[in-house]
């Protein structure tokens, strides 16, 4: 995926410089992750760290999430992993209301 191909239009003006919103993020641990591209995750990379800093992945879980989130992903995978991303947020006290839908937002940035 290349940036900006995925986000959402706000986001990509954003980006651009054409308004001037200000940044907000899903939960304060994000922010490391997600200053550069203004909160906006238009990296994979940036979702593997996601998913490694809110709810502990290692690095070969958060690659395993990458897959399944390609064009081939299983959805019986994709499935469980999220079960375990939202066990780990959980965990963390990071799944409260506005990072609810995070990983099904995530899911459809990287859809065709």
């Amino acid at each position: 995926m290349r940036a900006g191909d995925k986000a959402e239009p706000q986001a990509t003006s954003r980006l651009c410089g054409r308004i001037s919103a200000s940044v907000t993020y899903a939960h304060p641990l994000l922010e490391h992750v997600l200053r550069r591209t203004l909160g906006v995750p238009l990296f994979q990379e940036q979702l593997i760290r996601m998913a490694m800093i809110v709810a502990n992945f290692s690095g070969r879980e958060a690659e395993e999430l990458r897959r399944a989130m390609g064009m081939r992903r299983s959805q019986a995978r994709m499935r469980e992993l999220e079960a375990k991303l939202r066990k780990g947020m959980t965990d963390n006290g990071v799944l409260a209301e506005k990072t609810r839908n995070m990983p099904k937002e995530a899911v459809k940035k990287t859809e065709n």
